[in-house]
């Protein structure tokens, strides 16, 4: 015969092996581990209809989709959880008893759904943690074009359009974000709302080369030097510009000294000493007649849609005699895209 002795010496609150456990002063329950029941269900288009008695632990393997009916909340009691992991390649849609979805769940993403309410059949009545895969989506380290972003409803955003390994994509307040250490990531396209659109830089920083926004300069002040032959083009200033859609612009100065300087042209130019092909009615040109012991100031923007990195030269032209006149000048652009 066990004696009370016996019982209360079996018994204790602080966990040992082959003992009864015991809560202790604060109603909590030691224990090295706790083995939670676990079941599994390859998807077939079915419902699989859980009950108060099922496994915490609900794994879905296979390659469709299956509704998963959480039990009637009155069966349960406040805080009863359970765990559903879809290991499948299809969607396992979560209900509550009465039909109302809770979570549908993408591939190989994880639910904690908890219930918070034994008096409802909808799905305020569940509390859920849920988890998309590698913690928001990922990109398969082994397939192109493949990168899922696993939304609030389960929605898969894919593909793209080249192998983007190596890249996490994450949510804030909904809004799904792309971050890598990796090569270019390429979209097909992105939509903006009426009041969204690129972020620009909040500081003093530039844009880097390749980069939408990219600026690129002659120099940081204006470049000087007189004029060599008149009415002879020649380089003012230059500068390279990679592939790419860009806008150039240009200024220049020129002091007229105490020669009679009878013309002043200049503009953007992609060949060497070459006066521009726009002619002088065109954006790229900027054209003065000359007054003596004056300066002028000329300025020109173009376009310029380039195929290969280009040298871009200031390109002048000045008609004098006697002593050549002063030139000051400028030259920039900026990566459109």
């Amino acid at each position: 015969m066990t004696t009370n002795n016996q019982i209360n010496t079996l018994m204790t609150a602080t966990p040992t092996a082959n003992a009864s456990s015991l809560w202790d002063g604060n109603k909590n329950l030691s224990a090295n581990n706790h083995l939670a029941g676990y079941a599994t269900t390859s998807t077939a288009a079915g419902t699989t209809t859980l009950v108060v008695g099922s496994a915490w632990q609900q794994f879905f393997t296979g390659s469709t989709t299956q509704i998963v009916v959480m039990p009637v909340t009155s069966t349960l009691v406040l805080g009863q959880s359970f765990y559903i992991v879809n290991n499948s390649t299809g969607n396992v849609t979560v209900n509550s008893s009465g039909g109302n979805a809770i979570q549908v769940m993408g591939a190989s993403t994880t639910l904690l759904i908890t219930c918070i309410s034994t008096s409802g059949t909808t799905a305020a009545s569940w509390s859920i943690e849920y988890v998309g895969a590698s913690s928001g989506g990922t990109v398969s380290n082994g397939t192109i074009n493949d990168l899922a972003y696993y939304a609030a409803t389960g929605t898969t955003v894919s593909p793209l359009a080249t192998a983007n390994s190596g890249y996490l994509v994450t949510s804030a307040g909904g809004v799904p974000s792309i971050s890598s250490t990796g090569p270019a990531i390429t979209l097909p396209s992105v939509t903006f709302n009426s009041t969204s659109g690129i972020i620009g830089t909040t500081t003093n920083d530039s844009a880097a080369a390749g980069s939408v926004g990219e600026y690129v300069t002659s120099g940081a002040s204006f470049v000087t030097g007189n004029m060599t032959t008149s009415n002879t083009p020649q380089n003012l200033t230059s500068i390279s510009l990679t592939a790419g859609d860009w806008d150039v612009w240009s200024s220049a100065v020129l002091v007229l000294n105490i020669a009679t300087t009878t013309a002043w042209t200049g503009g953007i130019s992609t060949t060497s000493a070459t006066a521009p092909s726009g002619g002088l009615t065109s954006a790229w040109y900027w054209i003065f007649a000359g007054v003596n012991g004056a300066s002028y100031d000329g300025k020109c923007y173009t376009r310029l849609s380039l195929s290969t990195t280009t040298t871009v030269y200031l390109v002048g032209t000045s008609t004098w005699t006697t002593t050549a006149p002063t030139f000051y000048c400028q030259l920039n652009a900026r990566r459109a895209r």
